[in-house]
């Protein structure tokens, strides 16, 4: 397999894809998402898969390597395994960057205590928010 290069300026990198191409021509992969942190890229890759497209972070590990390597080259990229998913697939990461952040805490209906936004069940009485 050969690789494409990798990305210089993020920013607008960040919606192009990139393709690995096997011995024989064939596109098998696209890249469609560059995260700046690892939960980032596996929350968008872990998005990807529950709508049935399946997906791969990469550069997991290459974080220890900043420093040798410009950091932009060791962040977290989110790779389709199949490049006819890829349009789909860049639709919901723009979906997934558009939501809004909700910070706002939740009032459990059960016990009646405050929990933060992102939780769906209370730390008190563990009833479904």
């Amino acid at each position: 397999m050969k690789h494409c290069a990798s990305a210089v300026d993020w920013r607008k990198e960040k919606l192009k894809a990139c393709q690995i191409a096997n011995t024989n021509g064939s596109v098998e992969m696209k890249r469609v998402y560059i995260a700046s942190n690892l939960p980032d890229a596996h929350l968008v890759c872990q998005r990807l898969e529950v709508a049935g497209i399946p997906a791969r972070v990469f550069n997991e590990f290459s974080n220890g390597a900043v420093g040798d390597l410009p950091f932009t080259h060791t962040w977290p990229e989110v790779w389709v395994k199949h490049d006819s998913h890829a349009e789909r697939a860049h639709q919901l990461v723009q979906e997934i960057e558009a939501q809004p952040i909700d910070d706002s805490e939740k009032m459990c209906p059960s016990c009646k205590q405050m929990n933060p936004a992102g939780f769906e069940i209370c730390w008190n009485c563990s009833s479904n928010l």
